[in-house]
């Protein structure tokens, strides 16, 4: 019964600090609407990706944010 309060503590814990952390984050840069589990991995170019993003550049602006794989990507066009 102990182990189980502990647990739930921790995970209450944990997800209001990854809330409040992310309050506090400065604004992204545009970019393409991704899914809430994977974020962008389905859309992200695999074959001659500067081809899109040339177009997501003309849509987005010189700054694009992705999040695919775990991971913040920020594509500078210029």
């Amino acid at each position: 019964m102990f182990t189980l309060g502990l647990c739930s503590c921790f995970c209450t814990l944990a997800l209001a600090s990854w809330a409040f952390a992310r309050s506090w984050r400065l604004p992204l840069p545009p970019g393409p609407q991704g899914k809430f589990w994977f974020g962008n991995e389905e859309i992200l170019p695999w074959e001659h990706p500067w081809k899109e993003f040339v177009n997501w550049s003309k849509i987005f602006g010189p700054l694009i944010y992705l999040y695919a794989s775990g991971r913040d990507i920020l594509i500078v066009n210029t």
